[in-house]
């Protein structure tokens, strides 16, 4: 008899579970324990290694961020060498235009304006357009005007500086007597209300023009100021500088370029840290902080920034271990001789490094592991194959057997049984897979009924949903259709009332004239008109024909010119032999008791160089014909034996012609409507004055076939003033 401490492990009764539990005792433990110990070694190995390779890329990666501060500081090197280049630029073009004011003639007035401070303003606020200014610390002579006026040429200077360099805000020249141009222009007022800008303190007196002064820069460079705060609303500011000198050597001015503490942080300091206690900052060449990052506004000023800078310049290494676990990286800017620096926790910046080895480490267990597990499997396997080709050829058989029969019984009637080789089983497998074949013939018979009148539903149910898809689609285009012919019968509504209100017009200019004419050939063929008076009525009816036949003419004139299909013929037209020709016009204008006509020229006029530059690309004929209808317009209109004026003017490259009566005017309802066709302002009273409402229209359409303007200005008893705005051709 056995022992009983057997009993506790009682051996299975089958040979084949006996000869399978001792093979796999043999095979798997041994198995266990090789993998053990070498999931321990390789963990280990790793271990150490990932260490050392983690050292060596923390070396790595710090001067992999070393040389990333060093093409930072280079980009801001050259962004502040790109500021200084512009600024030098608009120094060289300043002293040209003052060395040299025979090619800049003044062409633009100003008008500077004085408050109650004490001090004088442009009031000119457009964001694109510069503006003046003075404190009023001294006089505003004649010469200080003129040098402003001047200033207005560096304009597009300053402008081409803000579109091409995002980081300046602000440009302007600052003369000696305390009076500037800045573009874009400032709203003095309420930068003082707003309590910025401090009139009593004379501008330069401020560090941007008093440290570009030549007694502190002698070789009339651009100069960059230290951090200070801004005398508007800008807030903390850097400003670079250059003095613009005569070739006497005498100061005009200092040109100015501001860029925006907030401008530095956004364009210039625009590095990403993944790091949240990492941030980036700039120092000028004292040591004092100009700008940083918003995540190192509370820790920048504990910094050791004496290690930063030492006599002018930065550590040898320019790495520096700060006490907690953190690494201050600089480098210079030669420009300006500031210094960009970055803090980065060393801890943040080699963690992903060995989380990363961490990783790989667990990935490699896990790939060890999986191979192991491989192994051990397929030698299980081999090993439990080896007692299954014992006793399969026997049980194999049955099982395949029952699981045929579970397939029937679950409705998997295409169950075929393999052979196996065992006469017995074959001949119940052949039996068993006959029925099933016949059972599975029933089964397919009847589905294929059920799935032909499935799909002769489906179908029916496709043509319904098509057919309630055709009609709601129909649905929606009758009603746009609807929609839209109301839309186009409220358009021909409101054409065939114009057309009818033209026509109307056109009837009445004809009708009068028309009946006259008829009632004067009546009376002569009735002999109601003596022989001796008939060439007078003669006279008259001519008269009365020239009237229609103008208003045929105007008609077809202002077809011709709305449909464009009267065709400009342009030519370049000086506008000194312009002027000649309007002065001959309106001198032959003034017959018959007419108002006389006065041409009048602006101030800006006065030098032949600046005529000569100006030119006019129209159609001669047309052109005068449109003034010729406002100089009429302004005598039937306007006061007998009053003049009429004719101001001649240039503003900013356009011809201004403004023709002025000092008649009974205009209503304002009557303003939006003068340049319509056939339209008359109070009518009633207008019956004896003739004329038939075309020659405003005829007007607005020849100026605007010139790209031109023209507009209307009244006030009853009082005079009318039609203004004619066209664009010149300016000649360098």
């Amino acid at each position: 008899m056995m022992p009983n401490r057997f009993k506790l492990f009682p051996l299975p009764k089958s040979l084949s579970a006996r000869i399978l539990l001792t093979l796999l005792l043999v095979s798997l433990v041994p198995l266990a324990l090789f993998g053990t110990f070498s999931m321990q070694f390789v963990k280990s190995a790793i271990g150490n290694t990932a260490e050392r390779t983690g050292n060596l890329i923390t070396t790595r990666v710090i001067g992999l961020y070393q040389s990333h501060l060093q093409s930072q500081a280079d980009i801001i090197n050259m962004e502040l060498t790109n500021i200084e280049q512009h600024v030098l630029l608009v120094q060289r073009f300043a002293e040209q235009v003052y060395n040299e004011p025979h090619l800049f003639p003044v062409l633009t007035p100003i008008h500077l304006k004085k408050e109650k401070e004490g001090y004088y303003w442009e009031n000119n606020v457009d964001p694109g357009q510069s503006n003046t200014g003075a404190t009023g610390h001294f006089p505003i002579t004649s010469n200080l005007v003129e040098r402003l006026e001047r200033s207005k040429y560096i304009e597009s200077m300053f402008q081409k500086g803000l579109e091409n360099n995002p980081n300046i805000v602000a440009m302007y020249l600052t003369f000696p007597e305390s009076a500037w141009r800045i573009y874009p222009g400032i709203d003095l007022k309420k930068e003082i209300e707003d309590q910025f800008f401090d009139p009593s303190i004379p501008i330069t007196s401020y560090p941007f023009y008093t440290k570009a002064l030549p007694s502190s820069n002698t070789q009339s460079e651009a100069v960059w100021t230290d951090r200070y705060l801004d005398i508007t609303h800008r807030s903390w500011m850097l400003t670079s500088s250059a003095p613009v000198l005569t070739n006497s050597k005498s100061l005009v001015g200092v040109v100015s370029a501001d860029i925006a503490i907030d401008k530095i942080v956004e364009n210039i300091l625009n590095t990403k840290f993944n790091h949240r206690d990492s941030y980036a900052f700039l120092l000028n060449q004292s040591g004092n902080v100009i700008a940083v990052q918003e995540g190192g506004k509370d820790k920048v000023h504990s910094l050791p920034l004496s290690s930063i800078h030492e006599e002018g310049k930065t550590t040898a290494s320019n790495i520096t271990y700060l006490s907690d676990n953190r690494i201050l990286l600089t480098a210079q800017i030669p420009t300006s001789h500031w210094y960009l620096g970055y803090v980065i926790p060393k801890e943040e910046m080699v963690s992903p490094i060995f989380d990363e080895a961490n990783q790989q480490i667990l990935e490699s267990g896990k790939k060890i592991a999986s191979q192991l597990s491989i192994a051990s499997l397929v030698i299980t396997l081999l090993c439990i194959g080896m007692t299954f080709v014992m006793w399969s050829k026997i049980i194999d058989p049955i099982r395949k057997l029952l699981a045929g029969i579970q397939d029937v019984g679950a409705g998997n009637f295409d169950v075929q049984i393999p052979r196996s080789g065992i006469s017995e089983f074959d001949r119940l497998s052949s039996s068993f897979n006959l029925m099933s074949r016949e059972v599975d013939s029933l089964v397919h018979a009847l589905d294929q009924r059920i799935s032909e009148k499935e799909i002769l539903q489906n179908k029916l149910l496709i043509l319904n949903e098509n057919l309630e898809a055709t009609v709601s689609e129909r649905t929606d285009q009758l009603r746009k259709t609807n929609i839209t012919l109301t839309h186009r019968n409220e358009q021909l509504k409101k054409m065939e009332e114009s057309r009818s209100a033209l026509f109307a017009n056109i009837s009445h200019d004809l009708k009068t004239p028309l009946t006259i004419i008829s009632g004067y050939i009546e009376a002569m063929k009735d002999g109601l008109i003596p022989e001796e008076e008939q060439e007078l009525y003669l006279e008259k009816i001519q008269q009365r024909i020239a009237s229609v036949t103008r208003l045929v003419h105007d008609l077809n004139e202002l077809s011709l010119l709305e449909t464009r299909t009267k065709k400009l013929t342009r030519m370049r037209l000086n506008l000194t032999e312009f002027v000649r020709e309007l002065k001959q016009r309106c001198s032959s204008m003034e017959i018959d008791g007419s108002s006389p006509v006065n041409v009048n020229i602006s101030d800006n006029w006065q030098t032949a160089h600046a005529i000569s530059r100006f030119h006019l690309n129209v159609d001669q004929d047309h052109l005068y014909r449109a003034i010729d209808n406002l100089i009429d317009n302004s005598q039937k209109y306007g006061s007998k034996g009053k003049p009429i004026s004719i101001d001649l003017a240039i503003v900013q490259n356009h011809l201004i012609i403004a023709v002025q009566d000092q008649g009974v005017g205009i209503a304002e309802e009557h303003l939006p409507y003068l340049f319509q066709r056939t339209y008359r302002a109070d009518k009633a009273r207008n019956t004896s004055i003739p004329g038939n409402g075309l020659g405003l229209a005829i007007v607005k359409e020849i100026i605007e076939a010139h790209d031109g303007e023209v507009s209307v200005q009244s006030e009853l008893n009082k005079g009318t003033t039609f203004t004619v705005k066209l664009p010149l051709i300016v000649d360098n």
